[in-house]
């Protein structure tokens, strides 16, 4: 079941949080999934046969596959840049979307150069062939010289890429978590813009209590003694 959602304040993104460990991401205008939030564990070639394979659904559906949880989402905020959201495995976590959408382009980048290059090989392993037991010479020497340089180039931006993948996946996501003390679930959190241009995020938990972070800081700023004996529902 669907346990908590969420608009942006532009009101185009809708998210949803579920007790399948899941978050959606929708298109409000065409009630299209934009992002399906599952698993990250996989190797850079899964993460690019999961998400390259995406891009011939017609029509698409799914762009992204994570997973940030262990326990059920339970709740989840929404805004241009990131969505947050709350897990009954008491961890909050913020996941950066320009790092995914950054994310989304390389590895599709990577998968059209290992194609490009499979097709590079194979020409000039074509062109080898022809010619022997001699050396190419002449024309199909010059060809294959021009082959083997695309290759060559198209081999150095398929790893740059794939360096890339693997930087970002530090960059993408950021967990909050209470260290050293059982305060239950996440029940509900709240993000809001406040006096100076800082940006506070409130959490309720399971043990009654909200508490305020400091994003930056990876720390509970304030605590607020809330409900005493109930579980903080909204936030």
């Amino acid at each position: 079941p669907i346990m908590s959602i969420s608009v942006s304040t532009c009101g185009t993104v809708l998210a949803s949080g579920s007790l399948d460990n899941t978050t959606m991401i929708w298109d409000v205008t065409t009630g299209k999934v934009l992002r399906h939030l599952c698993a990250v564990t996989h190797t850079l070639p899964e993460i690019c046969r999961k998400e390259t394979a995406k891009f011939d659904e017609d029509p698409p559906k799914v762009a992204y596959a994570f997973k940030h949880h262990i326990g059920a989402v339970s709740t989840l905020v929404a805004t241009k840049a990131a969505v947050l959201s709350g897990s009954w495995d008491q961890t909050l976590c913020i996941s950066y979307l320009p790092v995914y959408r950054e994310r989304w382009n390389d590895t599709r980048a990577v998968h059209i150069l290992k194609e490009r290059g499979r097709e590079l090989r194979v020409q000039v392993e074509e062109i080898v062939e022809a010619a022997r037991p001699r050396r190419p010479v002449g024309r199909a020497m010059r060809l294959m010289e021009r082959l083997e340089a695309e290759l060559a180039a198209v081999e150095a931006e398929c790893q740059k890429r794939e360096q890339r993948l693997r930087n970002s996946l530090y960059r993408c996501r950021k967990f909050l978590r209470v260290a050293g003390k059982d305060v239950g679930k996440v029940m509900s959190i709240a993000f809001q813009k406040l006096e100076g241009g800082a940006y506070g995020l409130f959490a309720g938990y399971a043990d009654g209590n909200v508490r305020q972070w400091d994003v930056n800081g990876g720390r509970v700023a304030c605590v607020f003694m809330a409900h005493q004996g109930s579980s903080c529902t909204c936030v």
